[in-house]
């Protein structure tokens, strides 16, 4: 029997809860609000249907997973810099987005006491 990847997954910070964890732990997982059209990136269209979709999500799950694999065991010990270079930046590629780094603090309207 194969192990479900998501079974080492937990839900801290309330950004993902745990019912939606224990509900994409599913052998299937069906909603008829989520559709391929939802999964749109900032530099790709939307997969054409539900197998794109499968594919694309399975090939970044992979490739995601071999990377964890690959650093995990350091992880806790690397330096801010390094976690962002090494695992930070490419998760957030790999989700469709373009992370910048900005080396000074954004001032809103001028004022800087809004930092």
């Amino acid at each position: 029997m194969r192990k479900n990847p998501l079974s080492n997954m937990s839900a801290h910070g309330g950004i993902i809860s745990s019912e939606f964890l224990e509900t994409i732990r599913g052998e299937r997982v069906a909603n008829p609000l989520v559709q391929p059209e939802s999964f749109v990136t900032f530099n790709a269209a939307a997969p054409k249907d539900k197998r794109e979709l499968d594919k694309q999500i399975e090939s970044s799950f992979e490739s995601l997973l071999e990377r964890w694999d690959a650093l995990s065991g350091r992880y806790l010990k690397m330096n801010v810099s390094e976690a962002r270079s090494k695992w930070m930046i490419p998760l957030l590629k790999e989700l469709g987005f373009d992370p910048g780094f900005n080396k000074e603090e954004i001032v809103v309207d001028g004022d800087a006491r809004a930092r």
